[in-house]
């Protein structure tokens, strides 16, 4: 953790912080994955007894190495041994991923067997679709879920503690993307993919939730018109690419 001479909020905008080192990180940190958040309460306990900002700059999946900050505090003047033992304390760091407070990682799991079930040792589809359906369902439930905001104020509506947060695009580009990249000569896993998203649209009701998924459409029949050598194939994949075209094209409530 180090301290930051300029506005948080700045920072998140891409303005490059200036780092007020306080003390050696590797005095209070190791390498290794964060794989949780011990107590998420403390950072705004500190913030506002400290009357200072608190930026978390890795969440729970990220592999930490040793020396480099996992939270940035502003203004970096406050910051002291105190805050910088509390602070740390709540982040448990270990060997590998797990999946509490990591919703990439489970994610991950199924975009490996589907990606090893795709393999040319093993070609088995199947198993890659299965997985599919199983990806898609799960983005169907968290497109209708509320995400969460990255800012936390207090009870004066002073920002005191900014998180990183998964977006439905962040899941969704960890759903597809492989499988997409190593399913593109593969008719059935892509046209499955473009099923998946036809379904999964009627479950959004963000805009930028809709544009992630138009994204990952045109990749995929970017990606097939280029794989599939057979005409008939790619013709049967442009008529579900733009079956997920015309839904993701139309307004929200007419998906529903």
């Amino acid at each position: 953790m180090t301290g930051s001479t300029t506005d948080p909020v700045g920072a998140t905008r891409g303005r490059l912080p200036r780092h007020v080192r306080s003390g050696s990180a590797s005095d209070w940190i190791c390498r290794g994955r964060l794989s949780t958040v011990r107590r998420w309460g403390i950072f705004d306990g500190v913030a506002m007894q400290e009357d200072v900002v608190i930026r978390l700059v890795r969440r729970p999946g990220h592999y930490v190495v040793a020396t480099r900050p996992i939270a940035l505090v502003w203004p970096g003047n406050r910051v002291t041994d105190q805050l910088m033992e509390d602070v740390s304390s709540a982040f448990a760091l270990g060997k590998q991923r797990t999946s509490g407070q990591d919703i990439e990682f489970a994610v991950n799991q199924l975009v490996e067997i589907a990606i090893r079930a795709l393999s040319p040792g093993v070609n088995d589809p199947f198993t890659a679709m299965t997985c599919v359906d199983h990806l898609g369902s799960a983005l169907c439930r968290l497109a209708q879920r509320d995400m969460p905001s990255p800012y936390r104020h207090d009870s004066q509506d002073q920002l005191r503690v900014i998180t990183p947060v998964f977006t439905f695009p962040d899941v969704t580009d960890a759903a597809f993307n492989q499988i997409r990249q190593y399913g593109r000569s593969s008719t059935a896993v892509t046209i499955r993919l473009l099923e998946t998203i036809a379904v999964v649209v009627g479950s959004v009701h963000r805009s930028a939730d809709r544009v992630a998924l138009l994204r990952h459409a045109e990749m995929i029949a970017r990606g097939a018109r280029e794989g599939l050598p057979e005409d008939e194939d790619r013709r049967e994949m442009e008529e579900h690419f733009q079956s997920a075209n015309q839904l993701l094209s139309e307004p929200p409530d007419s998906n529903r």
